[in-house]
């Protein structure tokens, strides 16, 4: 994958003020499923993201000169019920995943251009659980 930053994320992720975020997409049969580590929606060309707030966790991202595949666990947390319902409901193996480094312009809070794509790769196992 290119390490190659646009010149505007370059500037968000060396300033002295960065507001960092990640957005993720996973595509299913029924459509894509957005989400990203805000409130509210969030909108990046034609997509419409789902604030999930702290969003979760998201493991180590590791590359390999190796011809090995290398996975993400994503930990999701604070999903709207109609995201969840959908994760339960449709199958999912082998679906694509995607994950995105943004950054929020300080000022305006908007979006920097050209989020740089931090992984991408299938789907293979999903665990629920419910909590307070």
């Amino acid at each position: 994958m290119a390490r190659d930053l646009t010149p505007a994320m370059t500037t968000a992720v060396t300033a002295g003020h960065v507001a960092p975020i990640l957005m993720v997409e996973m595509l299913f049969d029924s459509g894509p499923s957005r989400v990203w580590s805000g409130w509210g929606s969030l909108v990046w060309g034609a997509r419409t993201f789902t604030g999930a707030g702290t969003l979760g966790a998201i493991s180590v991202v590791e590359e390999s000169t190796e011809l090995i595949a290398t996975g993400v666990e994503l930990t999701l947390s604070g999903l709207p019920p109609e995201v969840l319902s959908l994760a339960l409901a449709e199958p999912y193996a082998g679906r694509t995943a995607t994950i995105w480094l943004g950054a929020l312009d300080t000022n305006t809070y908007q979006l920097v251009a050209d989020p740089y794509q931090a992984f991408q790769g299938r789907m293979d196992l999903m665990t629920v659980a419910e909590d307070a």
